[in-house]
Protein backbone atom coordinates (compact mmCIF):
# COMPACT_ATOMS: atom_id res chain seq x y z
CA UNK A 1 0.00 0.00 0.00
CA UNK A 2 2.80 2.45 0.82
CA UNK A 3 4.51 1.84 -2.54
CA UNK A 4 1.53 3.19 -4.50
CA UNK A 5 1.45 6.46 -2.54
CA UNK A 6 3.30 9.64 -3.56
CA UNK A 7 6.65 10.21 -1.84
CA UNK A 8 5.39 12.78 0.66
CA UNK A 9 2.54 10.48 1.65
CA UNK A 10 4.98 7.60 2.09
CA UNK A 11 7.08 9.74 4.44
CA UNK A 12 4.01 10.93 6.33
CA UNK A 13 2.68 7.38 6.68
CA UNK A 14 6.03 6.05 7.88
CA UNK A 15 6.37 8.91 10.41
CA UNK A 16 2.85 8.21 11.68
CA UNK A 17 3.57 4.49 12.08
CA UNK A 18 6.83 5.21 13.91
CA UNK A 19 5.08 7.67 16.25
CA UNK A 20 2.28 5.16 16.84
CA UNK A 21 4.76 2.40 17.62
CA UNK A 22 6.64 4.62 20.09
CA UNK A 23 3.36 5.68 21.74
CA UNK A 24 2.24 2.07 22.12
CA UNK A 25 5.63 1.11 23.55
CA UNK A 26 5.47 3.91 26.13
CA UNK A 27 1.92 2.96 27.18
CA UNK A 28 2.92 -0.70 27.42
CA UNK A 29 5.94 0.23 29.55
CA UNK A 30 3.80 2.11 32.09
CA UNK A 31 1.23 -0.71 32.20
CA UNK A 32 3.97 -3.29 32.84
CA UNK A 33 5.68 -0.99 35.36
CA UNK A 34 2.39 -0.51 37.22
CA UNK A 35 1.80 -4.23 37.47
CA UNK A 36 5.39 -4.95 38.56
CA UNK A 37 5.33 -2.18 41.20
CA UNK A 38 1.96 -3.30 42.50
CA UNK A 39 3.19 -6.89 42.53
CA UNK A 40 6.29 -5.91 44.53
CA UNK A 41 4.26 -4.09 47.16
CA UNK A 42 1.86 -6.99 47.51
CA UNK A 43 4.70 -9.52 47.56
CA UNK A 44 6.02 -7.85 50.72
CA UNK A 45 2.82 -8.93 52.40
CA UNK A 46 3.32 -12.53 51.32
CA UNK A 47 0.29 -13.02 49.15
CA UNK A 48 0.96 -15.94 46.83
CA UNK A 49 1.07 -15.04 43.16
CA UNK A 50 -1.39 -17.78 42.26
CA UNK A 51 -3.89 -16.78 44.94
CA UNK A 52 -7.22 -15.17 44.12
CA UNK A 53 -6.49 -12.27 46.48
CA UNK A 54 -3.22 -11.48 44.70
CA UNK A 55 -4.84 -11.31 41.27
CA UNK A 56 -7.83 -9.37 42.60
CA UNK A 57 -5.61 -6.88 44.44
CA UNK A 58 -3.50 -6.27 41.31
CA UNK A 59 -6.66 -5.62 39.33
CA UNK A 60 -8.17 -3.21 41.88
CA UNK A 61 -4.87 -1.30 42.34
CA UNK A 62 -4.68 -0.79 38.60
CA UNK A 63 -8.30 0.38 38.51
CA UNK A 64 -7.84 2.76 41.43
CA UNK A 65 -4.69 4.35 39.96
CA UNK A 66 -6.39 4.67 36.57
CA UNK A 67 -9.48 6.34 38.04
CA UNK A 68 -7.33 8.72 40.12
CA UNK A 69 -5.50 9.74 36.93
CA UNK A 70 -8.83 10.25 35.15
CA UNK A 71 -10.24 12.30 38.05
CA UNK A 72 -13.07 9.84 38.77
CA UNK A 73 -12.74 9.83 42.56
CA UNK A 74 -15.93 7.85 43.18
CA UNK A 75 -14.78 4.82 41.22
CA UNK A 76 -11.22 5.24 42.51
CA UNK A 77 -12.57 5.11 46.06
CA UNK A 78 -14.59 1.97 45.33
CA UNK A 79 -11.51 0.24 43.92
CA UNK A 80 -9.29 1.39 46.84
CA UNK A 81 -11.80 -0.02 49.33
CA UNK A 82 -11.45 -3.40 47.65
CA UNK A 83 -7.66 -3.11 47.78
CA UNK A 84 -7.95 -2.42 51.52
CA UNK A 85 -10.12 -5.51 51.87
CA UNK A 86 -7.52 -7.72 50.18
CA UNK A 87 -4.34 -6.18 51.61
CA UNK A 88 -5.31 -4.75 54.99
CA UNK A 89 -2.65 -2.29 56.19
CA UNK A 90 -0.23 -2.73 53.29
CA UNK A 91 1.33 0.63 52.31
CA UNK A 92 -0.28 0.69 48.86
CA UNK A 93 -3.72 0.10 50.40
CA UNK A 94 -3.31 2.93 52.91
CA UNK A 95 -1.98 5.28 50.24
CA UNK A 96 -4.95 4.68 47.94
CA UNK A 97 -7.37 5.06 50.84
CA UNK A 98 -5.83 8.39 51.80
CA UNK A 99 -5.87 9.68 48.22
CA UNK A 100 -9.49 8.78 47.59
CA UNK A 101 -11.17 9.62 50.91
CA UNK A 102 -13.75 12.37 50.17
CA UNK A 103 -13.05 15.67 51.92
CA UNK A 104 -10.27 14.02 53.90
CA UNK A 105 -8.57 17.31 54.68
CA UNK A 106 -11.86 18.96 55.59
CA UNK A 107 -12.87 16.12 57.92
CA UNK A 108 -9.56 14.94 59.44
CA UNK A 109 -11.19 12.30 61.65
CA UNK A 110 -11.85 10.22 58.53
CA UNK A 111 -8.19 10.10 57.61
CA UNK A 112 -6.37 10.18 60.97
CA UNK A 113 -6.28 6.41 61.48
CA UNK A 114 -5.05 5.81 57.95
CA UNK A 115 -2.30 8.42 58.27
CA UNK A 116 -1.11 6.86 61.53
CA UNK A 117 -0.77 3.52 59.75
CA UNK A 118 1.05 5.17 56.85
CA UNK A 119 3.65 6.71 59.16
CA UNK A 120 4.85 3.22 60.02
CA UNK A 121 5.92 2.41 56.46
CA UNK A 122 8.78 3.97 54.49
CA UNK A 123 6.78 3.86 51.25
CA UNK A 124 4.00 6.10 52.58
CA UNK A 125 5.64 8.04 55.41
CA UNK A 126 6.29 11.12 53.26
CA UNK A 127 2.68 11.32 52.11
CA UNK A 128 1.44 11.00 55.70
CA UNK A 129 3.73 13.77 56.97
CA UNK A 130 2.64 16.10 54.16
CA UNK A 131 -1.01 15.37 54.91
CA UNK A 132 -0.52 16.08 58.62
CA UNK A 133 1.15 19.36 57.67
CA UNK A 134 -1.78 20.37 55.50
CA UNK A 135 -4.24 19.45 58.27
CA UNK A 136 -2.28 21.54 60.78
CA UNK A 137 -2.21 24.49 58.38
CA UNK A 138 -5.97 24.32 57.88
CA UNK A 139 -6.32 24.49 61.67
CA UNK A 140 -3.96 27.52 61.73
CA UNK A 141 -1.44 25.55 63.76
CA UNK A 142 1.51 26.66 61.66
CA UNK A 143 4.14 25.68 64.19
CA UNK A 144 3.00 22.07 63.98
CA UNK A 145 2.65 22.32 60.20
CA UNK A 146 6.27 23.47 59.94
CA UNK A 147 7.38 20.48 61.97
CA UNK A 148 5.58 18.02 59.67
CA UNK A 149 6.66 19.74 56.44
CA UNK A 150 10.30 19.83 57.56
CA UNK A 151 10.21 16.12 58.36
CA UNK A 152 8.58 15.36 54.99
CA UNK A 153 11.21 17.45 53.22
CA UNK A 154 13.94 15.19 54.61
CA UNK A 155 12.26 12.36 52.70
CA UNK A 156 11.48 14.38 49.55
CA UNK A 157 14.09 17.19 49.50
CA UNK A 158 13.25 18.30 45.95
CA UNK A 159 9.46 18.38 46.28
CA UNK A 160 8.24 21.73 44.94
CA UNK A 161 4.88 21.30 46.69
CA UNK A 162 6.62 20.79 50.03
CA UNK A 163 8.96 23.75 49.52
CA UNK A 164 6.00 25.99 48.69
CA UNK A 165 3.95 24.71 51.63
CA UNK A 166 6.86 25.25 54.02
CA UNK A 167 7.42 28.83 52.79
CA UNK A 168 3.74 29.61 53.38
CA UNK A 169 3.87 28.03 56.84
CA UNK A 170 6.95 30.05 57.84
CA UNK A 171 5.31 33.29 56.70
CA UNK A 172 1.97 32.52 58.40
CA UNK A 173 3.89 31.72 61.59
CA UNK A 174 5.67 35.12 61.31
CA UNK A 175 9.02 33.38 60.84
CA UNK A 176 10.05 35.97 58.26
CA UNK A 177 13.81 35.54 58.66
CA UNK A 178 13.52 31.76 58.30
CA UNK A 179 11.26 32.13 55.27
CA UNK A 180 13.71 34.53 53.63
CA UNK A 181 16.67 32.24 54.27
CA UNK A 182 14.74 29.18 53.06
CA UNK A 183 13.64 30.86 49.82
CA UNK A 184 17.18 32.05 49.03
CA UNK A 185 18.56 28.61 49.81
CA UNK A 186 16.22 26.92 47.34
CA UNK A 187 16.86 29.57 44.69
CA UNK A 188 20.57 28.73 44.96
CA UNK A 189 19.68 25.04 44.69
CA UNK A 190 17.71 25.92 41.53
CA UNK A 191 14.59 24.26 42.87
CA UNK A 192 12.60 27.51 42.62
CA UNK A 193 13.02 30.63 40.48
CA UNK A 194 13.79 34.03 41.95
CA UNK A 195 11.42 35.74 39.51
CA UNK A 196 8.53 33.72 40.96
CA UNK A 197 9.33 35.00 44.47
CA UNK A 198 10.32 38.62 43.78
CA UNK A 199 7.25 40.07 45.52
CA UNK A 200 7.54 37.66 48.44
CA UNK A 201 11.24 38.42 48.92
CA UNK A 202 10.60 42.17 48.80
CA UNK A 203 7.71 41.91 51.30
CA UNK A 204 9.80 39.78 53.68
CA UNK A 205 12.70 42.25 53.60
CA UNK A 206 10.32 45.16 54.27
CA UNK A 207 8.68 43.29 57.16
CA UNK A 208 12.06 42.47 58.68
CA UNK A 209 13.13 46.09 58.16
CA UNK A 210 10.05 47.28 60.04
CA UNK A 211 10.80 44.91 62.92
CA UNK A 212 14.39 46.15 63.16
CA UNK A 213 13.29 49.78 62.94
CA UNK A 214 10.81 49.30 65.79
CA UNK A 215 13.67 47.84 67.83
CA UNK A 216 15.78 50.94 67.01
CA UNK A 217 18.20 48.81 64.98
CA UNK A 218 18.33 51.33 62.16
CA UNK A 219 21.44 49.97 60.47
CA UNK A 220 19.89 46.50 60.15
CA UNK A 221 16.59 48.04 59.04
CA UNK A 222 18.33 50.03 56.28
CA UNK A 223 19.98 46.84 55.06
CA UNK A 224 16.62 45.06 54.68
CA UNK A 225 15.02 48.07 52.99
CA UNK A 226 17.96 48.27 50.60
CA UNK A 227 17.61 44.56 49.81
CA UNK A 228 13.91 45.07 49.04
CA UNK A 229 14.72 47.87 46.61
CA UNK A 230 17.41 45.80 44.92
CA UNK A 231 14.95 42.98 44.30
CA UNK A 232 12.58 45.24 42.40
Amino acid sequence: LLITLPNYEIETSISFLIALAIGCAVILFFIIFGFVKAGFLIEKYRLKRNSKNYKAAISEITKSLTYIALGNNKKAQQASQKVKKYLGNAPIANLLTAQTTPNALVQPAKIKKTLQQMLAHDETQGFALKSYGVLASKQNDYKKAIKYFEQALLIEPKSLNLITALIDAYINNNDYATALKFINKNIKRKLILQQDYKNTLAALNISLGNIEEEANNYKAADKYYSNALDIN
